[in-house]
């Protein structure tokens, strides 16, 4: 597994896309940090954006609302790992510490990052995933 942070998030008013960029903490090679894109919906990148800025709103929207249910059933967002590529779709899961003991839970790495982001846990990609689609910006 490798850790990641998110390194950028961009978002195309008139191209109607967004994506993050998920870049190694530690390069594996010489070669440099390798980075990866994933092109994410709109709503997932409001809520990293807002994650970003620490913006708060008057009511708690999905991603909060889903962090606090969590939080208070006890739980807690332990890491996201994306962890497959399969025709072209990413896939991730979550990590939790539970009070009835670890939890896997499937997710959209989009929505995980968001969620990873709220609690400020790590991030990792696997390294199967990163050897297909990573790349080196040069």
């Amino acid at each position: 597994m490798i850790e990641v942070r998110l390194s950028q998030l961009v978002v195309v008013e008139k191209g109607g896309y967004q994506f993050v960029r998920l870049e190694e903490c530690e390069p594996a090679s010489t070669a440099g940090r390798r980075v990866l894109t994933l092109v994410i919906g709109p709503a997932e990148a409001a809520e990293i954006g807002r994650c970003l800025s620490k913006e708060q709103t008057l009511r708690p929207l999905t991603h909060q609302l889903a962090f606090d249910i969590l939080s208070r059933l006890g739980g807690k967002i332990e890491r996201l790992v994306i962890h497959d590529l399969r025709d072209s779709t990413y896939y991730g899961r979550l990590d939790l510490a539970t009070p009835q003991g670890p939890v896997e839970l499937d997710c959209r790495p989009s929505d995980g990052i968001a969620l990873s982001l709220r609690a400020g846990t790590p991030i990792f990609v696997a390294e199967k995933v990163m050897a297909e689609a990573g790349t080196v910006p040069g």
